[in-house]
């Protein structure tokens, strides 16, 4: 095809006859790598291009010394490798060795002759070479079977109930059962959303900090409800006898027209679990002052003897009907005495009428509600604003980390460019403001360009922000605001993102393309991650990402990502530890992450040490065979993952998938890391460093490249996925959802456990002959109601209607035609305790 002419040849007959030989040329060993290794055995493959020869033969040597020095006494019969002529790369059948030692380090090569010339020894380290030598000295490779099972822990405190599958656990560890084995036979904590939808962003699975309670979501009401909505909330609390667990979710009658009834309600709680933030889309209302009708916020008391409500919204909505006023958390003090939201309403006298999807931001404080976007100059922003910056619908993909400073004194907000719809053009928002006390507005982007900016984080105590900007000259620009001085420092250009920060923001994680390191390992244009240390005014390089890591999806998350909801990375609250995922491979002599099957990069998990400066991949297989992944996302440009850890869930939280101190991390694997991870389904692992808890050099299960033990959380025995929930600050506890029946008495389904150190509880015995009230059967579950299903019927304030309800660890009982609360006995409460 040449200028828009097209030519076409035929040829007839048989060819000539006596065609060229190939140039004498042996193969070429292009690739060698293990696919599969145990404590005896393993699986060899090799990527060998016979350069045309059809008689191209192989075979495998090993041993426990290096090949090159003749440690690799052992041969394998030679093996035809293709009967065709060709001139690529062929994937050899797998070669697999038996007898061998456990926890041993094996050196291996391949090796390869044709009429072509050879034998070749190994990867050619040169490339394409003819000479003799550089066959001799070729790439050697080794893998490491896994070691036997070591001596059962010792534990003094809580052997006895050490039994079953929580013998196998690290750190004196036990499994106890979080939700109640009487739950209308439904599957908690399953990730899967009614309908087979994603879950992540309907979800909350939170740990206290103590790990001393827990909340879970289950897709059906059960255990004396309130109310049956879309997702039903959950609080879990640890006794001596094991965990009890009651239903959060509110009371409801009928429901709005809105689409808010298919979501949770919950959508924050504090750090103790003792408060929560929900929106409620009852038409009845839950405590004086809320609006009949509306959606309303409310603060809930989880602690008390009797759960209170407070609400959040207290005024009518004087532009929108109830089927088009949206309401929305942004974010909290500590103490939960100052709450933030968004609302597309005018809700104060000084607050401007903006287009119905236009959101603006409020504050509800113990003086009453505020509005918060105003500007220097003292007058309110005429445009659509919201807290740090929004994005997506209703503000659900928004950065508001710290957003509202700890004691609630300062927020950070933006107000929206243009007309064009809260979140609709997350590329260029706005500029970004600081309230301070509900009295002053400071310029935070604005002190340095009036272009639009992104908010990705601050102190927590609000005396710094950190924020890019998104347009203009001053684009992908990286800054630190501080707030006393009203200044704005350049850190960086050329940024991609942002993957986290310290809680004080003196520490910050960030991809850009920018050579900061003073002369290192970093490359103008690629795409480094680098630590920033403010007080140092430092960069320490960490790796470079790949294209990949760059900018995720609620499917596949990514690393550096401005909008939280799809971010794999975390920090640790000091910032001196961090964990994220990477589908490069910069580990020093190139850990082999392409995948067994597909030969495609998969991603793991890598843990940083900001302290010590080292980077360690925690997921990479220890016998250092090639990653068994799994291809997800697109079908037409895969992403294959062999390891993960759990994104945030939308808005106010983040899985604690890193201890405070950045010993633990605790991800997700495809592949088996131990010998006794059988299902090839996920399964929980943590990785613990050498010289915390169980872990020391000598554990069957440490892992020399890594610094650390590799062990199972779940138990990687079912066939169907566990999944990480969360932990407690310290790491201590171990929240998991699984099919598992990790205990004795549970019978089945998709629970929660807790994989805690020290932990364990005795089974219950068997129960004896009920007398008298307790042997009232528990009621059935109520259905599993739509939304507008009526509960109750009528519009009065639930606050006033409300039934009579019992404190924890009480149950109602009618008698004589009225109702008294009794404390549950043991077979009464065995519904919901173990």
């Amino acid at each position: 095809f040449f200028g828009g002419s097209q030519s076409n040849v035929d040829a007839y007959g048989t060819g000539p006859l006596g065609c060229e030989s190939p140039p004498l040329e042996p193969p070429e060993i292009a690739a060698q790598y293990a696919i599969s290794v145990g404590r005896e055995e393993a699986i060899l493959k090799a990527q060998i291009n016979p350069v045309f020869f059809p008689d191209a033969t192989y075979f495998v040597e090993y041993g426990t010394g290096k090949c090159s020095e003749g440690g690799c006494g052992e041969i394998l019969p030679m093996r035809g490798l293709t009967s065709k002529s060709v001139n690529k790369a062929i994937a050899t059948a797998g070669v697999i060795l038996e007898g061998l030692e456990p926890g041993t380090t094996y050196h291996y090569r391949f090796v390869a002759q044709s009429s072509g010339g050879g034998p070749v020894f190994g990867e050619d380290p040169d490339g394409k070479e003819g000479e003799e030598a550089s066959f001799q000295k070729g790439v050697e490779r080794t893998f490491r079977t896994f070691s036997s099972a070591g001596p059962p822990l010792s534990c003094t405190a809580n052997q006895a109930f050490r039994t079953g599958f929580s013998a196998e656990l690290p750190d004196c560890r036990a499994y106890e059962m979080v939700s109640p084995l009487e739950k209308g036979n439904a599957d908690v904590a399953l990730w899967i959303g009614k309908g087979g939808s994603p879950a992540r962003r309907f979800e909350i699975d939170q740990s206290a900090t103590s790990g001393d309670m827990f909340t879970f979501t289950s897709t059906t009401a059960f255990a004396d409800p309130e109310a049956a909505p879309f997702y039903s909330q959950y609080l879990a609390e640890r006794g001596g006898g094991g965990w009890a667990s009651e239903s959060i979710s509110p009371p409801r009658t009928e429901s709005p027209l809105t689409a808010d009834g298919l979501t949770t309600e919950f959508q924050g709680l504090s750090a103790n679990l003792c408060m929560a933030w929900l929106r409620h889309n009852s038409v009845a209302t839950l405590a004086d002052g809320a609006i009949e009708k509306y959606l309303n916020l409310y603060r809930r008391e989880n602690c008390s003897d009797l759960p209170s409500y407070e609400a959040l919204s207290t005024v009518e909505p004087p532009n929108r009907a109830p089927d088009k006023y949206d309401v929305v958390t942004g974010g909290f003090s500590t103490d939960g005495t100052h709450s933030i939201f968004t609302a597309n309403d005018s809700l104060h006298a000084d607050a401007p009428m903006l287009k119905e999807q236009e959101l603006l931001l409020y504050e509800h404080t113990p003086e009453g509600l505020r509005f918060v976007c105003y500007l220097p100059n003292g007058s309110p922003s005429s445009k659509a604003c919201a807290a740090g910056t929004g994005a997506g619908p209703g503000g659900t993909e928004s950065s508001v980390h710290n957003a509202i400073s700890a004691d609630g004194s300062r927020i950070f907000w933006t107000a929206f460019s243009g007309d064009t719809g809260f979140g609709s053009n997350p590329g260029a928002p706005g500029q970004i403001y600081a309230r301070i006390n509900g009295e002053e507005t400071v310029e935070v982007s604005g002190s340095k360009s009036p272009e639009s900016a992104w908010y990705w984080t601050a102190a927590d105590d609000g005396s710094k922000a950190i924020f890019e900007f998104s347009q203009g000259p001053l684009k992908d620009q990286l800054y630190e605001f501080d707030v006393a001085t009203e200044t704005a420092t350049l850190i960086a250009g050329e940024v991609d993102g942002p993957m986290g920060a310290s809680e004080d923001a003196s520490r910050i994680y960030f991809a850009s393309k920018e050579d900061l390191d003073g002369g290192g390992p970093a490359n103008t244009g690629a795409h480094n991650l680098y630590l920033y240390e403010a007080d140092e005014a430092d960069f320490s390089f960490i790796m470079a990402l790949a294209a990949e890591d760059i900018r995720g999806t609620h499917v596949v998350p990514a690393p550096i990502d401005d909008v939280p909801f799809q971010r794999a990375g975390r920090v640790s609250a000091d910032g001196q530890h961090a964990t994220f995922t990477s589908v490069a491979s910069p580990m020093p002599n190139g850990y082999d992450n392409l995948d067994a099957v597909s030969g495609e990069p998969v991603q793991e998990v890598y843990r940083y040490d900001a302290e010590e400066g080292i980077l360690v991949c925690v997921s990479c297989n220890p016998t250092g065979a090639r990653p068994a992944g799994e291809s997800i996302g697109d079908v037409e440009e895969p992403y294959w993952v062999a390891a993960r850890i759990q994104g945030w869930e939308a808005l106010q939280h983040a899985p604690r998938v890193i201890s405070e101190d950045g010993s633990r991390v605790f991800f997700e694997s495809r592949e088996a890391l131990v010998a006794r991870d059988t299902n090839g389904a996920w399964d929980v692992y943590q990785w613990e460093e050498a010289g915390r808890g169980s872990c020391d050099e000598g554990t069957a299960t440490f892992d020399q490249a890594s610094g650390g033990c590799i062990d199972l959380i779940s138990a990687g025995k079912s066939p169907a996925n566990s999944v990480f929930l969360d932990a407690d600050a310290s790491g201590e506890d171990v929240f998991i959802g699984t099919q598992s029946s990790l205990i004795s008495q549970d019978y089945g389904l998709n629970d929660v456990y807790d994989a805690r150190i020290g932990g364990g509880f005795t089974p219950p015995a068997t129960p004896t002959e009920c007398e008298g009230e307790a042997c009232q059967s528990p009621p059935p579950p109520p259905p599993d109601l739509t939304p507008a299903s009526a509960a109750v019927e009528g519009e009065g304030n639930v606050t006033h209607s409300r039934p009579k309800r019992c404190k924890r660890r009480t149950h109602k009982v009618k008698k004589g035609g009225k109702v008294r609360c009794v404390r549950k006995s043991h077979r009464s409460h065995r519904k919901t305790a173990r």
